[in-house]
């Protein structure tokens, strides 16, 4: 079921290259989100210009610590059970990333990557929803994940998209770059894809 649902999700982001590239340079000359106000502000402007499907959505910004995550979406536990466009969802931030925030672009294009989570998780009932949450934790979701990027990749956000990584491995540790690197697209490999793609 978990590989059924997993394989599901990748056909799912395999999607035609869009039209238009809302995200393809956007904000850049935008500060970097120094506040959850900011990140806010990001994040109002993904679901209006990338996801406007998703505007009927409870979808909250909400601060958590973490050592080595800055951004992850999930629905909220409390309604997990309820019919997928009802439940609550929630956009995590890391304020630990204040004091030297990535570039705008970059959180722009890491908030169209975990926006298209929460578009995912409003495809799945209550039992694939938690399903997924158990395969995920298995952690051999590098499939996944490269799927999400290459979703924010055709919304044209690999300058952002870039810049969000490259900021990231500065802030974390050793190992968990090396993951990281497994896990989701690195700088040189959205090079590569820009490179394919032109």
């Amino acid at each position: 079921m978990r590989a059924l649902l997993a394989l599901g999700l990748l056909w799912g982001c395999a999607e035609p290259l869009p039209t238009a590239t809302p995200c393809d340079g956007q904000n850049l000359d935008k500060p970097p989100p120094a506040s959850t106000a900011a990140v806010q502000e990001a994040l109002d402007g993904v679901r209006t210009d990338v996801y406007p499907d998703l505007s009927d959505l409870s979808i909250t910004l909400t601060e958590a610590d973490d050592e080595q995550d800055y951004f992850w979406a999930q629905p909220a536990f409390s309604t997990v059970s309820d019919p997928p466009r009802e439940r609550d969802y929630r956009v995590y931030v890391n304020p630990r990333m204040y004091p030297d925030p990535p570039p705008w672009s970059g959180v722009f294009a890491i908030l169209v990557h975990e926006l298209k989570h929460i578009a995912d998780y409003t495809e799945m009932d209550t039992g694939e929803v938690v399903e997924f949450g158990a395969w995920y934790a298995e952690g051999d979701v590098a499939d996944y994940e490269r799927a999400t990027d290459l979703y924010a990749l055709e919304q044209g956000c690999a300058v952002g998209l870039s810049a969000y990584r490259s900021w990231l491995y500065d802030h974390v540790d050793a190992e968990t770059e090396q993951q990281k690197r497994i896990d989701y697209y690195t700088p040189e490999e959205i090079e590569a894809w820009q490179a394919a793609a032109e």
